[in-house]
């Protein structure tokens, strides 16, 4: 049963290399929201040594340890099984699972939403704001979230070449530069079928919660645009330094401090080939409500 939260949460939701990292710091920019990041990695494997975007370690932050602490106190799993189920109950492949919990939970899966609204909670008490952003991109997230707290959900959509172009290129594992996994370039079939089941599951889920489809080409070069999904956003927001305090998880953008939001978009696509490019205009033709 939803409670009632002195806090909100305003989840973002789509397919990697989409602008969810940039949409995060930026919505969060207002004196009464903490950016989260991807919070659905809160506890992998060696997340203590990984970077917060204050600058320090996560296991060593003046506000995701305390949090941590706090939360481990009260949840009713230990961060094992909470890993275990959530596994279980997020990503693509365990959506079907999940929308059958929608209806009739499990044991586990409300075992795993009554772990994560302590989560929550200990964010909260920590931060004090009354807008928590999550940026984790899964569509299966807000199932669970939206059993305790009031969720705004926006699916954000980039054209699939913009998406392509970003995936061709081989990243490697930099802690330091905010980069904690490798991701070396993929192939495009492989690409595409992530980004279109993606793009599907987030597209259910709007519809299933009522959320918003926000696409990235438009939004980043008219930012103004937010004012409408957002209203507690001030109208000079996009004009101002950005500064992510605590971001725990996501695009390396979020460790630069005092960014200016750069509204343009790169429509060159250096990565690709002349045969890619071909085949991902035809796929953005086909595709028009996620590529516009």
């Amino acid at each position: 049963m939803k409670r009632n939260k002195p806090y909100k949460i305003i989840y973002i939701q789509g397919y990697g290399h989409s602008g969810t990292t940039i949409l995060d710091i930026l919505l969060g920019s207002s004196e009464d929201a903490f950016s989260c990041g991807e919070l659905t990695f809160i506890n992998r494997a060696g997340i203590a040594d990984e970077f917060c975007s204050c600058n320090n370690r996560i296991g060593q932050c003046g506000f995701w340890s305390p949090v941590m602490k706090s939360w481990s106190g009260k949840s009713p799993l230990s961060l094992k099984d909470y890993k275990k189920l959530r596994n279980l109950f997020e990503g693509n492949s365990n959506y079907l699972r999940v929308l059958r919990n929608q209806f009739f939970p499990s044991k586990n899966f409300k075992a795993y939403v009554e772990s994560t609204e302590y989560l929550y909670d200990a964010i909260y008490d920590n931060c004090g704001k009354s807008l928590i952003i999550d940026s984790s991109k899964q569509a299966t997230r807000p199932f669970a979230l939206t059993k305790f707290a009031e969720v705004q959900i926006l699916h954000i959509c980039r054209n699939f070449r913009g998406v392509l172009n970003s995936e061709k290129k081989n990243v490697v594992v930099d802690l330091k530069e905010g980069v904690e996994s490798a991701s070396p370039p993929k192939r495009t079939a492989k690409v595409l079928l992530d980004w279109f089941i993606s793009n599907l599951a987030c597209a259910c889920t709007i519809v299933f919660f009522k959320g918003s489809r926000i696409h990235f080409r438009r939004w980043i070069v008219q930012p103004e645009s937010l004012l409408k999904h957002c209203k507690y956003l001030e109208h000079d927001f996009y004009e101002r330094e950005l500064n992510a305090d605590h971001m725990l998880a996501g695009n390396k953008i979020r460790l630069l401090p005092n960014q200016k939001l750069r509204s343009t978009v790169d429509t060159n696509y250096q990565r690709l080939t002349r045969s890619q490019n071909f085949f991902g205009k035809t796929v953005e033709i086909l595709t028009p409500f996620w590529s516009k």
